[in-house]
C-alpha cells in the first residue's frame, strides 16, 4: 500500500517519554506515513527499560509507518538561522537517572536509531551519529 504522507519531520525538545507540544499519542494511526523522522532528544532511547516515546509511536501505527528514524541520546541541531543544516547525536549520561539503576553501565548512545516495519513488527537498527543535513539523514534511509 502507497503512503498517504510520504515523510513527516517533527524537530522539538523531547525525553524519553515525551516530545514537547506535541501529543504523539493523539495521531491518526490510520493514515500511512512512509517515513517520520523524529528530531527530539532521547526520544528512541535503547537502554531505558521500557520502550521509548519512538518505538510506542511505531508500534501503535500497527505497520502504517515505514520508517521511523529518532535519536538515543541527545540531539544537536545545526546554527539557530537555519536549524536542518547539520544533525548529529551525541551520547550523554543525562538519561541514567531516568532508568533502572542495574542499567546504568550499559553502553551509551547508538545515535539515530531507525524503526522500519518489517511485515509484522519494527527491526532497530542504528544508522550513525551525524548527518550534514537531514537531506542526507532522508538518503540514508532511501526517503
Amino acid at each position: 500500500m502507497p503512503a498517504t504522507v510520504d515523510i513527516v519531520i517533527i524537530n522539538q525538545h523531547g525525553s524519553l517519554t515525551s516530545v514537547t507540544y506535541v501529543d504523539l499519542s493523539k495521531m491518526d494511526m490510520t493514515k500511512s506515513i512512509g517515513t517520520f523522522i523524529l528530531l527530539s532528544c532521547n526520544a528512541g532511547h535503547l537502554w531505558t527499560g521500557y520502550d521509548s516515546i519512538a518505538l510506542q509511536t511505531a508500534n501503535a501505527s500497527n505497520g502504517n509507518i515505514g520508517q521511523l528514524v529518532s535519536s538515543d541520546g541527545t540531539h544537536f541541531r545545526g546554527r539557530v538561522w537555519n536549524p536542518f543544516r547539520g544533525v548529529k547525536v551525541k551520547g550523554d549520561d543525562e538519561w541514567k537517572g531516568y532508568i533502572n539503576a542495574s542499567l546504568t553501565n550499559i553502553a551509551s548512545s547508538q545515535g539515530f536509531i531507525r524503526y522500519q516495519w518489517n511485515g509484522t513488527s519494527y527491526d532497530q537498527t542504528s544508522i550513525g551519529n551525524s548527518f550534514s543535513s537531514v537531506r542526507s539523514l532522508l538518503s540514508k534511509v532511501g526517503a
